[in-house]
């Protein structure tokens, strides 16, 4: 018994002399992310949102409307606004993405790649010098985000255009 309280005792003073650890506070959250939209099965977060509204040229044309020196509240609440309409882009491109997968609507890496060259032609670049800018440029993370984008794009027209002619025809209705 003695040494079993001789043992808490230089616990104790061992314990006393070290230096005090700080212990995390348990009652501080820290948002990492957030869902800002569930479009069927997929989500949208906010991460993503925050992303696309940063390099959307909606945004630096609402922001360069704004008066020099304009109030804090003015510049959020133009940043709310262009970011409530590219949430709807984001949206409409989870939508059309269902919508391609259900009428096996897809865009072909040649298809891709055309665009490509036709993006790089238009601006008197190659296709590898249209690439080192996209990852030079803060507007993209990497080349696959960026083609990942343009791939998107494709796609939405594929499906508007595809599904525009789409008809039904009077045996089909029978």
């Amino acid at each position: 018994m003695s040494m079993l309280l001789l043992g808490l005792a230089l616990a104790t003073t061992v314990d006393a002399a070290a230096p005090a650890v700080p212990q995390p506070r348990r009652d501080v959250r820290v948002v990492l992310d957030q869902v800002v939209a569930v479009v069927n099965d997929d989500v949208v977060l906010g991460s993503e949102l925050r992303r696309a509204t940063d390099r959307h040229p909606m945004l630096r044309e609402a922001m360069s409307q704004l008066p020099a020196g304009a109030p804090q509240s003015q510049v959020d609440a133009t940043r709310r606004e262009v970011e409530a309409a590219v949430l709807d882009e984001l949206i409409h491109i989870v939508l059309v993405r269902d919508e391609a997968e259900k009428f096996d609507i897809k865009v072909s890496d040649q298809e891709l790649q055309t665009a490509l060259g036709n993006i790089a032609a238009n601006n008197n670049l190659t296709v590898e010098t249209l690439r080192k800018q996209v990852e030079a440029s803060d507007e993209f993370d990497s080349w696959s985000e960026y083609t990942g984008e343009l791939r998107d794009q494709i796609l939405s027209l594929r499906v508007s255009q595809q599904l525009a002619t789409w008809s039904v025809s009077e045996a089909q209705i029978r």
